[in-house]
């Protein structure tokens, strides 16, 4: 089966000119005509004497006449594809993919979803009943579309996200935009590839992994509060020097996060990181031995990252702060992942301070309110999973800190400490898992909180 689209005609004389000179043209006793006819054509008799090269309309050019006016790498790049059978698959996990016959153009299209149990109980240990509180809500719900276009070396991703929590829904009004990512990746130099567009920062290895291929339910609470989730902007990379085994990033973007469009006070966020792999590459963006290979496999990455005038209290996320004034933020950031046998550890460590730059915003009374503390401080998190031989199901732990850096950090001391259990369906494609938490603060474990989930995941 061959599918064959064509272009538009090509470009023609405007029908309005020609009508403009033929209007023209018209006679004195054409004026005379009877209201309801159409005056069309000028009688024989009453027409001026003209030459014809006046009196006729411009004759259209022909389709080659007008094709030579299209430079060559136009026509080209702009004439009909094919599509055969043999271009379209199914790759379960990846999408639906079309390409055409030349490989210059392609789309995949993948959808995912979770559906989400939560079960939550506040104080579980003091002389107080638990505080008991459930929820059931789809979780995450997104559709994307990646591939190429006008040549293998230029890709595009786009990436929608559109459960209520995905578009912050509250009381029935949108919060965010649904658009996740929508960026352009040039990979003519394998040193030096261009990503621009809007995209996750690549700061922090366990916010750029899926939040479909994780051991857990969710990420940790310290990726959480330390993370430089998504803006706009763009970056230098390579994942290919010295083999493959060293990469780096260097990006420079607008500092607003997530679907800034507005004009503001200027402030930028310029990112580096670097990455070693010293056994050679593998799935280092993805939790889960699925590879159960008995070579160990390490990925070590390290990252900095510099906000400017930031406007909320903890950079790209968090809350504006009430003095309404800016932050300079120094963020840094040390991970690693490793692989064995089924065996999956992985953890992160972060550091985080700012500089206030006071606002001017006033109470009811009119007093100029308070600068408020930077939200400084530091974390780490450390996890691990194993998943079982010969069979689908996986077992994991993880714990995780963050403290305040200094008397004035506004930054509050939180702990983690859980067990997940997961079954594989088809890999991350269609799985389960249920995880326990125990939640605390600067009370200690004794006066935490407990935090059940069970979640199906299914993307194809």
């Amino acid at each position: 089966m061959t599918a064959t689209y064509h272009r538009p005609e090509a470009r023609r004389t405007s029908p309005l000119s020609t009508t403009f000179l033929t209007l023209s043209l018209l006679t004195p006793a054409m004026a005379m005509a009877s209201e309801g006819e159409a005056a069309t054509t000028p009688s024989a008799d009453t027409t001026p004497a003209v030459a014809a090269s006046e009196a006729a309309p411009a004759k259209p050019p022909s389709k080659a006449e007008d094709d030579s006016l299209i430079p060559s790498w136009e026509k080209e790049e702009l004439s009909a594809r094919e599509v055969s059978t043999a271009t379209i698959r199914f790759n379960p996990g990846k999408g639906l993919e079309l390409k055409s016959a030349d490989g210059a153009f392609s789309i995949t299209t993948k959808v995912r979803g979770q559906i989400l149990y939560s079960l939550d109980g506040e104080r579980g240990q003091t002389p107080e009943p638990m505080q008991l509180s459930e929820s059931m809500q789809i979780r995450r719900a997104r559709v994307a579309f990646s591939g190429n276009l006008f040549g293998k070396h230029n890709k595009y991703k786009l990436e929608l996200a559109i459960s209520p929590r995905d578009m912050s829904t509250k009381n029935g009004a949108v919060g965010v935009s649904p658009v996740l990512d929508w960026n352009m990746t040039f990979d003519h130099l394998a040193y030096a590839t261009v990503v621009a567009g809007q995209y996750k920062v690549p700061y922090n290895r366990e916010r750029v992994i899926s939040s479909g291929s994780q051991q857990f339910v969710d990420r940790s609470i310290v990726q959480a509060e330390f993370n430089l989730d998504r803006d706009i902007g763009f970056d230098i990379r390579s994942k290919e020097l010295i083999g493959g085994a060293f990469r780096y990033y260097a990006g420079a973007y607008i500092g607003e996060g997530r679907g800034a469009f507005e004009l503001g006070r200027p402030g930028h966020m310029f990112l580096g990181r670097v990455e070693f792999l010293p056994f050679g590459k593998f799935s280092d963006y993805e939790e889960a031995d699925f590879e159960r290979s008995l070579k160990p496999r390490l990925s070590v990455g390290a990252a900095y990252g510099y906000i400017e005038n930031a406007k909320r209290n903890a950079g790209i996320l968090g809350k504006t702060p009430k003095d309404g004034g800016t932050t300079d933020f120094h963020n840094v950031e040390g991970d690693f992942i490793f692989k064995m046998a089924g065996l999956s550890v992985q953890g992160e460590a972060f550091w985080r301070q700012g500089t206030r730059r006071p606002g001017s915003a006033t109470d009811e009374n009119g007093e100029v309110i308070p600068a408020e503390q930077p939200r400084n401080g530091y974390g780490f998190f450390t996890q691990a999973g194993y998943l079982l031989p010969k069979t689908a199901l996986e077992v994991g732990a993880r714990y995780g800190q963050i403290r305040p850096l200094g008397q004035e950090s506004t930054l509050s001391e939180r702990n983690e400490l859980g067990a997940v259990v997961g079954y594989y369906f088809a890999h991350h494609s269609l799985k389960i898992q249920a995880d326990y938490f125990r939640l605390w603060g600067k009370d200690g474990i004794g006066l935490g909180d407990n935090q059940v989930r069970l979640q199906m995941e299914a993307g194809f």
